[in-house]
């Protein structure tokens, strides 16, 4: 997607924002789905803490 409006971004730099900022929020979901699974499935995991 970046790659794609790499060839706009000179004459429309609004052009790179919304697929950067999709693979930001991509990744950003993905990393807090791995956070939340490894504190509810961590058995080693104090419960108190």
């Amino acid at each position: 997607m970046i790659s794609g409006a790499s060839r706009f971004a000179e004459s429309a730099p609004h052009a790179v924002l919304a697929p950067v900022l999709a693979l930001c929020v991509v990744t950003l979901g993905f990393a807090l789905v791995g956070d939340r699974l490894r504190l509810a499935l961590d058995p080693l995991r104090e419960r108190g803490r």
